[in-house]
């Protein structure tokens, strides 16, 4: 929930930078950038709102994914000011590389260049202002709930989570229900699988079944 929260201040820095707190310094864990960069479709327009080096405007990636070792050569700081309109202004996102360049760095360094150059060049000089669009809703605008159940595309649900969760047992008891529904309660066999010290008889019955 934090972290779905947290991605909706970096969509109100983009869309709503005419809110008076929409300048301030409020920084994102790394799990809340990649949820924002991966939720969030860019259509770049003058680059004003869109920041160079942590949103994901090449193609749908980020600087990171194409030259991780050239963001590394980046002042932090600049990564939360420098603006697309602000770098391609005579190519001023160079100068923001500071440091001694490795032979990968070089590598990475000619192909950021030719992807940042490919899709400048496809930009719209007409649009007024650049265009976000969340994945996630049909109306392309953030949600909170939609950023939270973004977080858990992919998992397998249990049928009988609702039986567990909504009866009237106490707490403790519901965790023991969903554990053992996970077949992750410490059973005597799953004490011996991971090396644990157990008996190998049931101490009710005696019996090793």
């Amino acid at each position: 929930m934090n972290t779905a929260l947290r991605s909706r201040w970096m969509w109100l820095q983009r869309t709503s930078v005419d809110k008076p707190w929409a300048g301030l310094p409020i920084t994102a864990s790394g799990n809340t950038v990649s949820l924002f960069n991966t939720s969030v479709r860019i259509s770049l327009g003058p680059g004003a709102t869109v920041l160079f080096w942590e949103d994901a405007w090449i193609g749908g990636l980020t600087v990171d994914s194409i030259a991780p070792a050239i963001l590394q050569l980046v002042k932090p700081a600049m990564w939360r000011v420098r603006t697309v309109q602000q770098g391609k202004l005579n190519n001023a996102w160079a100068l923001d590389i500071s440091g001694q360049l490795s032979v990968d760095a070089v590598v990475q360094y000619l192909c950021l260049w030719v992807a940042v150059s490919r899709e400048l060049q496809q930009v719209d000089d007409t649009a007024i202002s650049d265009v976000f669009r969340w994945k996630w809703t049909a109306d392309g605008c953030f949600s909170s709930r939609g950023a939270y159940r973004a977080l858990f595309h992919g998992t397998v649900g249990l049928p009988a989570a609702p039986l567990v969760w909504n009866s009237f047992a106490p707490l403790k008891f519901k965790f023991h229900a969903w554990l053992a529904l996970r077949r992750r309660c410490w059973t005597a066999d799953r004490r011996l699988r991971h090396g644990l010290p157990s008996h190998t008889l049931c101490q009710l019955c005696d019996a090793s079944d």
